[in-house]
């Protein structure tokens, strides 16, 4: 049985059998991380229906499964062996946010989510300088339900405070207006 086939209210939160859940019975092999146990963040690959996959889970019983730097290196890490192998990528979450205090040193591919909403987008730029924000929860009227107000405020946050970063910071290394593409590497 997999994840999709599974009743949500009894799936697991230890992020192994999160992910054993989610990929085809005895497919899970874990990639290898710097910092197992305080990373925050398991991550492997395995098949789901017979088709490859990656995939990574946050630990909610690391600091409420809150992101830090080591958690950010095993995304990084599960995302370039995704686009290594060809492979979609799942990313499972279980998180109380992002611990900003730890700072994040590649910010050129950070995408940050979680936790994220209107008030406090501003500071997660401003201090991270991401390459995108996600938003879901964050942003809605209801369950399921976005806010267009709430939409607006968080864009025109995020986007002023990166205006305000980039005419305060000289990057290191030139940075394209344009948008990413995996596949150039």
């Amino acid at each position: 049985m997999t994840v999709l086939d599974a009743d949500v209210s009894v799936l697991p939160r230890e992020p192994r059998e999160r992910l054993a859940a989610l990929f085809d019975d005895g497919t899970l092999e874990l990639l290898p991380a710097e910092d197992d146990e305080r990373a925050g963040v398991l991550a492997g690959t395995g098949l789901i229906h017979g088709i490859g996959a990656v995939a990574f889970a946050s630990d909610p019983r690391i600091q409420g499964g809150a992101m830090g730097s080591a958690g950010c290196a095993a995304i990084v890490a599960a995302y370039d062996e995704a686009i290594r192998r060809g492979s979609p990528i799942i990313g499972l979450w279980q998180s109380g946010g992002a611990r900003l205090a730890e700072g994040v040193a590649d910010h050129h591919r950070l995408i940050v989510a979680g936790g994220l909403r209107p008030d406090n987008v501003a500071q997660a730029v401003a201090h991270l300088r991401p390459y995108g924000v996600d938003v879901s929860s964050g942003v809605e009227a209801g369950p399921g339900r976005k806010d267009p107000l709430l939409l607006r405020a968080f864009i025109g946050n995020a986007r002023g405070a990166h205006a305000e970063a980039m005419a305060r910071d000289t990057p290191d290394e030139p940075v394209s207006e344009e948008p990413y593409d995996w596949r150039d590497g």
